[in-house]
């Protein structure tokens, strides 16, 4: 990204800072809360871990170039632009699961005639719907957040 005229390059770089704070900050957030839904499962309370571990580093980078297009458009393409963050960090989350159940049917020694059926596909799907409207609801608020922390700082004017 490049510096505007009289600009800092670390005020040029804010956006995509405070992208990066957010997209882990909501991975982040995702994640405990499937923790605490996990109940004291300890397996499943370490794939969510692994997985929001993952997600989180994905979300870093999906913020980081998310960050500069909001702080460049009004409110509505920011929500635009935060749904669609939201949806490509489900995707990384669905990958992670069908990673994590093929570990899984590794662990259960590959003995299941439907192995990919139910180690890989049923993960995949499980996340992908019912993810999907939580990851929307995430995004849009990820993304009018980031509109509101990369508005341009007005300076104070002194009283003549």
């Amino acid at each position: 990204m490049t510096a505007l005229a009289g600009d800092s390059v670390a005020e040029s770089a804010r956006p995509a800072r405070m992208g990066e704070y957010v997209g882990m900050g909501s991975a982040w957030l995702m994640g405990a809360l499937l923790a605490v839904a996990a109940r004291g499962n300890t397996a499943l309370l370490l794939c969510v871990l692994m997985t929001t571990f993952l997600v989180a580093q994905g979300a870093r980078r999906v913020g980081r170039s998310a960050g500069p297009h909001i702080a460049r458009r009004s409110l509505l393409p920011a929500l635009g632009i935060g749904a669609l963050s939201g949806l490509i960090c489900l995707s990384y989350a669905a990958v992670c699961a069908g990673v994590l159940g093929l570990i899984w049917a590794g662990y259960d020694g590959f003995s299941d005639p439907h192995l990919l059926y139910n180690y890989l596909r049923k993960p995949v799907l499980a996340v992908l719907a019912y993810g999907f409207m939580p990851a929307l609801l995430l995004g849009f608020v990820a993304g009018s957040l980031l509109f509101v922390l990369t508005r341009p700082r007005k300076k104070p004017t002194e009283p003549e």
